[in-house]
C-alpha cells in the first residue's frame, strides 16, 4: 500500500547538492590513469613480475574510479525514500544495497585479490626480481582493499529513530537519544565537516568534492560529553551535534526537512509511528531534484496550498525580480 503525501503540511526543502561537475572531472582522469596503468605494466614486463602486478593493482583502482565518480555525482539513484513504521517508532534505516556500495566492495576485492597476488603467489621476495616499488606495492594493495570493504560495511552501522517524544541517533560505536524540545538551532550543510581545521588550506582537501551532507544541531552540552557521536563547538559556544546524513534510506534533503518540521510543529509529532508519517520523508523524483538549488521548496502533488504558485513538478515559483527602467 502506497502513502499518499499530498495531505502533508510542510514543503520539501532542498538543504544539499551534489558536486557534479568534480564528478565527471575525476571519471576522465580515471579513464586516463587506468589506461596509462595498463600501458605501464606492458612495458616494464621485462623487469619482473612484480612491477607487472604493481601497474595492474593500479589501474584496477582507475579503472573503478569512472562508475564511483558517476555514481558519487547521483546521477544513479535507484532507490526511492523508504522508512519503516516498528513498535511504535518511525525508522530510517541505513542503505542496505547501493549501486556505489557494491563497487566499492569489488574494488575492494579486486585491489586486494591483486595485492594477494602480488604478495604470496608471485614467489619468494626477490629484490633483483621484484624491486622495492612491487615489494611494497602488494601489501599496500591488499591492506587498501580490506580498508575499502570495510568502509563500505561500517557506514551501514547508523540509523535514526523518531517517537512523539524523541529522537535517537546510532551512528557506529555512538548513540544518543533526545527530545524534541532538546534540539535547538539547527544549521543544514552540504558538507558537516567544513569547520575542520585544513580543509581550506592543503590542496588535497582542497579540490575534492566537499559532499558530506547533514545538520549542525545545537543540543545541551551535558548531553554532548556523554556521547561518542561528533560533536563542535561554535565559536561562541554553543555545542553541536554532527549528524551525518548520507547513506541512509532517505535521500538527505528529505530527511533534514522531516528533522526540521518535526522540531518547529508538535503537532505533527503525534503522527511519528504511525504509517501516515512515511509521507513525512518524501522528496521530488531525481529528474526534478538534480536541477534543484540550496532552499528551492518542493510540495507534493495536490499539497501545495492557496497562494503558493508551483510548476509541472511542484517546484515552487519564486517571483521575478522586476526591472525599473530609468
Amino acid at each position: 500500500m502506497r502513502t499518499e503525501p499530498s495531505g502533508r503540511t510542510f514543503p520539501y526543502v532542498c538543504h544539499t547538492v551534489r558536486p557534479t561537475r568534480q564528478g565527471f572531472l575525476a571519471a576522465i582522469v580515471g579513464v586516463l590513469w587506468a589506461a596509462a596503468m595498463f600501458a605501464g605494466a606492458r612495458d616494464f614486463a621485462p623487469m619482473g613480475s612484480g612491477w607487472v602486478w604493481t601497474f595492474y593493482s593500479l589501474a584496477v583502482i582507475g579503472a573503478f574510479a569512472p562508475v564511483g565518480a558517476i555514481l558519487y555525482a547521483g546521477y544513479i539513484d535507484m532507490l526511492p525514500n523508504r522508512v519503516r513504521v516498528i513498535r511504535g517508532e518511525t525508522v530510517v534505516r541505513a542503505v542496505t544495497f547501493s549501486p556505489a556500495k557494491a563497487l566499492g566492495i569489488v574494488a575492494g576485492w579486486a585491489i586486494g585479490t591483486f595485492g594477494f597476488a602480488n604478495t604470496f603467489l608471485n614467489g619468494p621476495f626477490s629484490l633483483e626480481r621484484w624491486g622495492v616499488i612491487g615489494i611494497l606495492t602488494g601489501p599496500a594493495m591488499l591492506g587498501f582493499g580490506v580498508y575499502m570493504i570495510g568502509e563500505v560495511l561500517w557506514q551501514r552501522l547508523r540509523r535514526i529513530r523518531m517517537t512523539p517524544v524523541s529522537l535517537t541517533y546510532w551512528r557506529g560505536f555512538g548513540r544518543i537519544t533526545l527530545d524534541w524540545d532538546e534540539l535547538g538551532d539547527i544549521v543544514t550543510s552540504t558538507d558537516i565537516r567544513d569547520h575542520e581545521p585544513g580543509r581550506e588550506h592543503f590542496d588535497v582537501t582542497k579540490h575534492k568534492p566537499k559532499y558530506l551532507p547533514g545538520a549542525k544541531i545545537a543540543i545541551p552540552a551535558e548531553r554532548a560529553s556523554a556521547t561518542r557521536l561528533p560533536t563542535w563547538t561554535d565559536p561562541d559556544g554553543v555545542v553541536r551535534l554532527l549528524l551525518d546524513a548520507e547513506h541512509f534510506r532517505v535521500e538527505p534533503s528529505a530527511l533534514l526537512t522531516a528533522i526540521l518540521a518535526m522540531r518547529d510543529h508538535p503537532e505533527l509529532r503525534e503522527k511519528l509511528g504511525t504509517r501516515e508519517s512515511k509521507s513525512f520523508f518524501v522528496g521530488p523524483p531525481w529528474r526534478v531534484r538534480r536541477h534543484m538549488y540550496r532552499n528551492q521548496q518542493w510540495w507534493p502533488k495536490g499539497a501545495a496550498p492557496d497562494g503558493v504558485e508551483v510548476d509541472a513538478d511542484g517546484v515552487v515559483k519564486e517571483p521575478v525580480p522586476r526591472l525599473e527602467l530609468s
